[in-house]
C-alpha cells in the first residue's frame, strides 16, 4: 500500500508514527484558523464538508 500521494510505500509489519501537534491542523483542510479549537467543525454541515479521513 502506498500513502501521501502514492510517495509512501507501506508494507505489512511495518510500525508509523504520526506528530500528534500537527494532527487536524493543516490548513489546506481547516482552511480558517487551522490553529484554534472549535469544536463546531465538526458539526452538521461543515463536518460533512471536510475530506474523508481528515
Amino acid at each position: 500500500m502506498y500513502i501521501g500521494q502514492n510517495r509512501y510505500k507501506i508494507r505489512e509489519g511495518d510500525a508509523l508514527n504520526t506528530n500528534l501537534v500537527k494532527n487536524h491542523r493543516d490548513p489546506g483542510v481547516y482552511v480558517v484558523n487551522a490553529e484554534s479549537v472549535k469544536p463546531e467543525r465538526m458539526l452538521d454541515e461543515a463536518f460533512q464538508k471536510l475530506p474523508p479521513r481528515s
